[in-house]
């Protein structure tokens, strides 16, 4: 099911097709919003009411048929938001979002392997030992550390640290190439886990379901509190190595479009 989030960043899109140049904050000006309110939207981190959705629709005067489609996304999202309430709250979280055009510069899944490393009790501050913990050259590590350096995440100089032990959360739920290269990347990792780890060092398990496609908003915000419990079961005591936790949940069957 499409998202209020995607609806408006598929608009935003539309308009970047037509200008390379143009950026979220001049699509928040032309929509006569904060930067901040936009980005918290589009990462369902805030919802629209109807008069913000009036606004929206006034401002980007799309066709009858769209401003249908983002009343009646709004009217499912707020059905949504008061079943989630009954989950309770999620688990207290330290996180830092990126934003759209950082993670476009640190897409690759090395980035946060790195950052993941530098968290580890084991942690050496040698590109050499680096190369090797994470098999990855040691020119590929070089170019990942300054990149990260230049976004402000870690220290190279005098010794390799961590400025920031927040937990890196990427945008989701949003279609972008960056966001579909860092998934492809992971999965094409986890294939190679599969041929070449003994089992004992990791788990590759999947089921196949019948599925009520109005519960996946739910079933979404499950999925994403599993991830932090597991992130914070398996990162206490003694960490020494990294590891992706990989899920993917998708249809088999062909989905009409609404």
């Amino acid at each position: 099911m499409e998202t209020v989030g995607e609806w408006l960043f598929d608009k935003y899109e539309s308009l970047r097709n037509r200008n390379q140049r143009y950026s979220l904050r001049a699509f928040a000006k032309k929509l006569d919003i904060p930067n901040s309110r936009l980005i918290q939207i589009i990462h369902h981190k805030r919802y629209v009411n109807d008069e913000l959705a009036q606004q929206l629709i006034n401002k980007l005067q799309p066709p009858m048929s769209e401003q249908q489609k983002l009343l009646e996304l709004i009217k499912k999202e707020e059905h949504h938001r008061k079943v989630r309430k009954s989950f309770g709250p999620p688990p207290s979280f330290n996180t830092k979002l990126l934003q759209l055009d950082q993670f476009s510069l640190i897409s690759d899944p090395i980035h946060y392997s790195l950052l993941a490393l530098m968290e580890t009790d084991t942690f050496q501050s040698n590109i050499q030992w680096i190369s090797n913990k994470l098999n990855k050259d040691s020119d590929e590590i070089k170019t990942a550390l300054d990149c990260l350096k230049r976004l402000g995440f870690i220290e190279i100089e005098p010794e390799i640290k961590l400025i920031d032990a927040k937990f890196v959360e990427t945008p989701s739920d949003i279609p972008h190439q960056a966001l579909r290269d860092h998934q492809s990347a992971k999965i094409k990792e986890a294939l190679v886990a599969l041929d070449e780890l003994p089992v004992h060092i990791r788990d590759h398990t999947s089921i196949t379901i019948p599925v009520n496609p109005e519960k996946l908003p739910e079933a979404k915000k499950i999925i994403k509190e599993f991830r932090r419990k597991m992130s914070q079961l398996l990162s206490s005591g003694q960490t020494s190595d990294v590891y992706h936790l990989c899920i993917q949940l998708f249809p088999t069957t062909r989905i009409e479009n609404d």
